[in-house]
């Protein structure tokens, strides 16, 4: 199940805007939203205001797989984690 849901997924790249032509341009658009999240998480909690809203849960649910943990995102991130979940 795992490799069809894989190569599904591969194979939709194109259909979707994600070629070899533009990678660089995904990839850096990803390292200054990292870059932006991390600045902004040095001072705040949660992405507005003082509980973790929906736009917190999408961006924990679509960045969940993505950040490692050598990324430098991974403290704040980390800490933005567990709030998240202790709101629950």
């Amino acid at each position: 199940m795992q490799v069809y849901i894989s190569e599904r997924q591969i194979g939709r790249r194109a259909t979707v805007g994600s070629t070899q032509e533009n990678r660089l341009i995904i990839e850096d658009s990803y390292h200054r939203l990292l870059a932006l999240l991390s600045t902004h998480f040095e001072s705040q909690m949660f992405l507005l205001g003082d509980r973790p809203g929906r736009g917190d849960f999408g961006l924990f649910g679509r960045l969940h797989q993505l950040v490692s943990q050598s990324s430098p995102l991974r403290r704040s991130w980390f800490s933005w984690s567990l709030c998240l979940i202790s709101a629950i």
